[in-house]
Order: C-alpha cells, then structure tokens, then sequence
C-alpha cells in the first residue's frame, strides 16, 4: 500500500516519494518480505547482506514513538573522527540520497522494475 509523505515513527517502514519506498504494515508483514527478499539473493549477495543476522529483525524494538537514545558518544565520535560537528539529521534528501546510491551499486532495483 503507498502512502503519502509523512512522518516516520514506526521501525519497519520508511516514507518518502511514494515511487521509492512503500510502506509495510504490520511489523510481521514487512519482516516477512525483507527475509524473503534477502533469501533470494545469490549467496554472494546473501553473505553481503543482513541475512546473517536477520533473526536480530524478527521482532519489533521495545522503544515507543518518540523514544529517545544518548548520543553523546556517537556526537563525540562524529565530532572527532569527521568533517561533521554533530549527527546529521535522517530528513527526506538524505533518504533520497542513499536510495540513489543503492540504486547504482544494484542493491535495489530502481522504481518500476520490480523488487529486491
């Protein structure tokens, strides 16, 4: 089911441009779908993708809506270790951002040639 751009606050789905990502509702459906996709893969892809760890997905994360994580290390070494003097923010261009370099590396299948 596509949806209009909105806020994320769910773990198992993204929202952006309606003709990149779609979401997946509930939880299970999604997992179900994200480990089928990761199943057919050739297994040189497989061992480069989360398959491995899959079983780390199968349920969702206890957080709620608005839980909030210390990032004061992940600051500091952000500070440090780059160009950045804090976390950048995940907005809708960064999204977009990763789906075109995924897109070009051919992990993804760009928008209307099918799935994964």
């Amino acid at each position: 089911m596509m949806v209009p751009r909105q806020r994320c606050s769910q773990p198992h789905f993204a929202v952006t441009r309606d003709d990149l990502v779609k979401r997946i509702a509930p939880y299970e459906a999604w997992y179900a779908q994200f480990k089928a996709a990761l199943e057919a893969l050739d297994h040189t892809r497989q061992q480069q993708s989360p398959l491995p760890i899959i079983y780390q997905w199968e349920r969702p994360a206890s957080g709620t809506s608005g839980t909030k994580y210390d990032a004061t290390q992940l600051r500091k070494r952000a500070a440090a270790y780059t160009k950045w003097k804090d976390v950048p923010h995940l907005d809708e261009a960064f999204i977009h951002q990763n789906m075109r370099h995924l897109t070009t590396l051919r992990l993804i299948t760009p928008p209307g040639r099918g799935n994964i």
